[in-house]
């Protein structure tokens, strides 16, 4: 009797702890609260390469904005584009993936089409500079897909 007493204890207790800890580990057992978060304001120096030949085709920089509840809010220092708007989402512990969207401009101010980016992101340790990859999907003003590109980034918080 009195050990079936302790083995049902033993069991109470253990699923607790699976129940408690569960909930607030992911894989590798990283706890996600102790993780640091996307949210934020970034500034970030992109490099863009053909996809197929890793030649650069450009390099610039820009901000990000990672708000509270999901969404993306961006700007380059390149000319004739809109700022980006889009949605963010934690994957598992320093993880992210992102995608926004912007409109794009010919020099005389007509619309030449649009991008949408789609991001992998890796938060630093210490939550104070992050890594991205992405691609790049150019689309003409007919919503026609034209070419797609790669990019890299590293960016630090502003703070």
């Amino acid at each position: 009797m009195k050990y079936k007493l302790m083995k049902t204890a033993a069991g109470m207790i253990l699923g607790l702890m699976i129940l408690i800890g569960g909930t607030h580990r992911e894989a590798f057992g990283q706890r996600v609260e102790n993780a640091p978060t996307i949210e934020g304001v970034w500034r970030n120096q992109v490099t863009v390469r053909d996809c197929q030949s890793s030649t650069v085709l450009a390099t610039f920089s820009g901000l990000l904005t990672y708000h509270q509840g999901g969404t993306i809010s961006e700007t380059t220092a390149t000319f004739f584009r809109s700022p980006g708007y889009g949605i963010w989402n934690r994957t598992r512990g320093r993880n992210y993936t992102g995608k926004f969207t912007f409109f794009t401009f010919n020099p005389d101010g007509t619309p030449s089409g649009s991008q949408k980016v789609n991001q992998n992101i890796v938060i630093s340790l210490d939550g104070n500079s992050l890594t991205d990859t992405a691609t790049a999907e150019i689309y003409d003003t007919g919503g026609n897909l034209l070419i797609t590109v790669c990019a890299s980034a590293n960016a630090t918080r502003f703070e």
